[in-house]
């Protein structure tokens, strides 16, 4: 997975400033000022510039990987229509178009990110804290039997006991399946 981030954010940042360091070839190469040759960098930043915010949105409403592939397939075609065009006003279009699409690898591969490692927390937090709810319920548990009283004390002690043996919020039964109410018929073959 890091390597993959890696690959993406490195080829996302080569794609907007790989003309920057060529624009004297690119000057002598499409016989152009330095100003129009700079437009190849320029036309990449005001596309990130317009579709970063867009791209966040859909982020927020679809599913991210779809949308990285999709983006990294177009600024990657982009990218051999820069390489073949022999016109300038071609090439500044085509980097436009890249520029629009680099935030569908930059700012979902951000979202994306954020994602997983929020999952990757919430996962570990709850066997934490599963964990130590039932280590502290079995101490709890061992403490009330060896202080079991009669009575009313007794009642409460065998409330507690019950209390420390149920499973913690959230952790899995130790079947490995789904727990049901009492009495709640089990799926169909066909839907399990």
């Amino acid at each position: 997975m890091q390597a993959v981030v890696f690959a993406l954010v490195a080829t996302t940042f080569l794609t907007i400033y790989v003309t920057q360091p060529v624009l004297p070839v690119l000057k002598e190469e499409f016989g152009v000022t330095p100003g129009i040759a700079s437009l190849t960098v320029s036309a990449v930043v005001l596309g990130i510039a317009l579709a970063n915010l867009p791209f966040g949105v859909l982020a927020d409403r679809f599913p991210i990987r779809p949308i990285v592939l999709g983006g990294g397939a177009v600024v990657a075609l982009t990218s051999l229509g820069c390489a073949l065009t022999e016109n300038i006003g071609l090439l500044v279009a085509a980097r436009f178009v890249q520029g629009l699409f680099i935030p569908s690898m930059s700012t979902c591969l951000a979202a994306y990110l954020s994602l997983v490692r929020l999952r990757h927390r919430r996962r570990r937090l709850g066997r934490t804290a599963s964990r130590g709810i039932r280590l502290s319920g079995g101490a709890l548990a061992a403490r009330i039997r060896r202080r079991r009283g009669t009575g009313r004390r007794r009642r409460r002690s065998r409330a507690a006991l019950a209390a420390a043996r149920t499973p913690a919020i959230g952790s899995e039964p130790r079947s490995g399946g789904i727990s049901r109410p009492a009495g709640a018929a089990r799926a169909p073959a066909h839907v399990r």
